[in-house]
């Protein structure tokens, strides 16, 4: 085997993840993903649905993400650089505000496993954390729900 070439075709995984979201793909004009790795992906859901508008988050760039083959108005790559229910409030709200709907693309993770699922629990308001932040966004958002509609709206994200 040589050591300078992997053993994971990353276009075979760009593909199967299309594949598995290919519903969610299909009826949603806007996604966010967890994992930029090399945007093969991200291209892949934009032929895939040419009408679909993505937001990325990825974790721990220094260095200029490659994503200037992307549209600005189609593809919006964010970073951080870990774990900030600061910056993720914001984003949070997108979501909500938005209708975004979450994915995520775990063969770019690699040793962030753990922060990527802090985060990805926190955007669909699986933690606690992200629940009482959705929560306070959704009564923001809509002041005339009670506690029991935003639960509802809740976990119509989360499924």
């Amino acid at each position: 085997m040589n050591a300078l070439r992997s053993r994971v075709d990353p276009k075979d995984q760009a593909e199967k993840w299309v594949h598995f979201h290919d519903g969610i793909l299909a009826e949603r004009s806007k996604i966010f993903i967890l994992g930029f790795g090399n945007g093969l992906h991200v291209d892949l859901a934009l032929q895939f649905n040419p009408k679909i508008n993505v937001k990325v988050l990825e974790l721990g760039f220094d260095v200029q993400i490659p994503y200037d083959r992307f549209s600005p108005d189609r593809v919006d790559v964010l970073s951080l650089k870990k774990f900030d229910e600061e910056d993720l409030g914001p984003i949070l709200e997108t979501i909500l505000k938005d209708n975004y709907s979450v994915l995520i693309f775990r063969p770019c993770w690699a040793e962030q496993q753990d922060q990527y699922m802090r985060i990805y629990a926190y955007l669909t308001c699986r933690s606690e954390e992200g629940f009482s932040a959705g929560k306070r966004i959704l009564k923001t958002l809509h002041p005339t729900l009670n506690s029991e509609e935003a639960w509802f709206c809740l976990q119509q994200l989360v499924r």
